[in-house]
């Protein structure tokens, strides 16, 4: 019997999965953002030419993603940066995570500069991560002479980078890669996932309580050794480069909210300090952004806040 009702349960399941992506097509993950990291760089990248939908559950955001045949969020080509312009290397905020491609922070500092052009190399990864992404610019014919703008976000951003194993990536637990690999996988995972989100009652109890920070995921702790680290891979990663650099660093959005907003606060600051110590222009984005320009829910700037960053990024080097 057991067996039997084993086998009914992966049937109806199966079942359920194969109708969620007939009459519910845009919960298929073959349309969700999906990155593909099997590359000689060991960068996620993104499907050269593909289109995906980019939505989130709570009805932050339902935008279109689409790759260049380099794998890169731009409608711009990498390959035509010279001395002058500037690359914009970050995680999921530069990758402008929730917001269409123009109105990311780094198409609209390339509308403000007059003569100047601002590439995208950004993709979900870490400070490694962007020296991997500037070797895969390079390895492109990218000259050093371009400039290079360094988004760090000090809320997963930062590790102890002599211990972590080669392809780190923010996804550390089992719990998260399991996620991970289900999300990307499953049209009925998706289908719960909208259900839960959407429920009276509870739904706007799960939103009020991520919009407030309560819900974390993790314990923060501030590390001396952790800063340290962070600081020496971002002077290694900008290290030979004789084009202009910047360090932009954005802070999470519980460095307002939350239980833990003042170790957030304290590990914000703290590597803040540490990189300009190394003596690399920094941009401190805790004095630029506040609370109200990430999503109700998700993480990750909204349209204000990446035009915000952008505002903020001219006044510092296009004037």
């Amino acid at each position: 019997m057991g067996v039997l009702a084993g086998l009914m349960l992966v049937l109806t399941l199966a079942l359920a999965e194969v109708a969620v992506r007939v009459f519910f097509p845009q919960l298929n993950p073959a349309t969700q953002l999906v990155f593909y990291s099997a590359n000689e760089w060991n960068v996620p990248l993104g499907w050269p030419g593909a289109t995906y939908r980019h939505r989130h559950n709570a009805g932050d955001f339902d935008v279109t993603v689409t790759f260049n045949e380099l794998g890169l969020r731009d409608v711009a080509d990498v390959r035509r940066a010279g001395a002058g312009d500037w690359l914009y290397v970050g995680d999921s905020f530069g990758f402008g995570f929730g917001v269409e491609e123009h109105e990311r922070a780094s198409s609209r500092l390339d509308s403000l500069l007059p003569g100047v052009r601002v590439f995208n190399l950004s993709s979900p990864t870490h400070i490694e991560g962007y020296g991997r992404l500037l070797q895969y610019a390079r390895d492109l014919g990218v000259s050093d002479s371009a400039g290079v703008i360094l988004q760090v976000f000090t809320g997963n951003d930062l590790f102890d980078f002599e211990q972590v194993v080669e392809g780190h990536t923010p996804f550390t637990s089992r719990l998260d890669r399991l996620k991970f690999r289900v999300s990307t996988r499953s049209a009925l995972y998706q289908a719960v996932r909208y259900v839960v989100w959407n429920l009276p009652g509870l739904g706007d109890r799960m939103a009020a309580s991520r919009a407030t920070g309560a819900v974390e995921g993790f314990t923060v702790r501030f590390d001396e050794t952790v800063i340290a680290s962070s600081a020496r891979m971002t002077e290694r990663v900008l290290a030979g480069r004789t084009g202009d650099v910047l360090v932009v660093v954005a802070p999470p959005k519980s460095l307002w909210f939350g239980s833990q907003q003042q170790e957030w606060q304290r590990i914000h600051r703290a590597y803040v300090q540490a990189v300009r110590e190394k003596g690399l222009p920094v941009l401190d984005l805790a004095d630029v952004v506040g609370a109200e320009d990430y999503f109700p829910v998700d993480g990750h700037w909204n349209a204000g806040g990446n035009a915000r960053v952008a505002e903020a990024l001219f006044r510092l080097i296009g004037e």
